[in-house]
């Protein structure tokens, strides 16, 4: 699962918009939009955020899933 996906998945599942899930990782609302549309990785911050939020909805993620080591 890439952030692309997930991000997807937790608007989904917690039925929240950008800008929350912005709030919740600590990044802008244009950086998670970004991220959706797969136009750029997350930096190690963001990623470990978008996990911790992730695991409040029961979503299994790691961190080698959102960010590719190439």
């Amino acid at each position: 699962m890439n952030a692309a996906e997930l991000i997807k998945l937790i608007k989904y599942k917690g039925q929240l918009s950008q800008t929350e899930i912005a709030n919740e990782v600590g990044c802008t609302q244009v950086t998670i939009s970004r991220l959706k549309r797969n136009c750029c990785i997350p930096n190690y911050k963001n990623a470990t955020n978008l996990i911790l939020l992730a695991k409040r909805y029961n979503i299994k993620v790691t961190l080698t899933d959102l960010l590719p080591l190439d």
